[in-house]
């Protein structure tokens, strides 16, 4: 069971970041919205800190998102070193939220952590805050319950990079969908079998390469698909970035689709979209990766999902 970290000062906000996003942000935007009067964490999102000309479309996008996910309040956080890029961005992200209270507004670097007022303007008149010299109370604790952190988006990235070893997939798939109806509910079977396996940590070499060739083809793509649910999608995306990784060329672009969504699901946006990045640069027009490429545009809370129509 999961517990819940407490964050008492704004150095503990700042430190626990890197629990949100599975890495240590840096020069990076975050904003977070919260819920209920204890200020529970919520949607949450991070963008590369802009250049001073991208800077008010970058405050427009995040305040779209977070207007469209208003719940209590906002949680606004500038990882960078530059006060004129943070207090800017700051400014505009405020202009632009329309009703959201912001609860917390600051600027952190290596070493200090400073405060904006609630209009996102410096607050000289706070006290400038050292960060901690050790790993957080946020980090060990999530570490302790298995997170895995990594200390780089790059580093979280390389988990995502192809290593094919399945070859000929896309062919193994054709000729499932050019035979007789039978051949695609056998290899239906065996895919949930496959993914059986994989809940209990038993799955097999050859049965990741099932589940390669059953996520070319589409009927069975979609009824996995549907399986994914807000319980199993972590696990599940798991299993499909496994898959995605060792496919060959385009037909990476399925599994990697289908981690894409699972991982969504479960509330990691960041993975979901390192997923989907791969899964669009093996197939540009991968339509399934669009789809979910565009709720991750667009912000959608993974809590609204209700799951496929019968």
């Amino acid at each position: 069971m999961t517990s819940t970290y407490s964050a008492s000062t704004v150095v503990d906000v700042v430190e626990a970041l890197p629990t949100l996003f599975g890495f240590t942000p840096a020069d990076s935007f975050v904003a977070i919205v919260t819920e209920g009067p204890r200020n529970r964490f919520g949607f949450r999102l991070r963008l590369d800190m802009p250049d001073a000309a991208g800077v008010d479309e970058a405050a427009q996008m995040i305040a779209g998102h977070l207007n469209t996910h208003r719940q209590s309040g906002v949680v606004l956080v500038a990882l960078t070193a530059s006060q004129e890029a943070a207090d800017a961005l700051m400014a505009g992200v405020v202009t632009y939220l329309s009703e959201a209270p912001v609860v917390l507004a600051l600027r952190a670097d290596d070493a200090h952590v400073w405060e904006y007022n609630r209009h996102g303007r410096p607050d000289y008149g706070a006290p400038v805050h050292d960060r901690h010299r050790v790993v957080s109370e946020a980090v060990v604790q999530a570490i302790t319950e298995g997170q895995q952190i990594w200390s780089s988006r790059k580093d979280l990235a390389a988990l995502f990079a192809p290593a094919p070893v399945f070859q000929g997939v896309s062919d193994a798939a054709a000729s499932v969908a050019a035979a007789t109806p039978d051949a695609g509910e056998r290899l239906a079977l065996e895919a949930t079998a496959a993914l059986e396996a994989a809940s209990t940590g038993a799955i097999r070499a050859d049965q990741y390469r099932v589940l390669a060739v059953a996520a070319q083809v589409i009927p069975v793509r979609d009824a996995i698909w549907s399986t994914i649910t807000r319980e199993t999608a972590e696990a599940d995306a798991e299993v499909w970035r496994l898959v995605a990784i060792k496919t060959a060329g385009k037909a990476a672009a399925d599994p990697y689709a289908l981690a894409g969504f699972g991982y969504w699901l479960a509330g990691d946006g960041a993975r979901s979209l390192m997923a989907i990045e791969q899964a669009l640069l093996a197939d540009p027009r991968h339509t399934m990766a669009g789809l979910v490429g565009s709720i991750l545009t667009v912000g959608t809370d993974p809590a609204n999902w209700r799951g496929f129509s019968a």
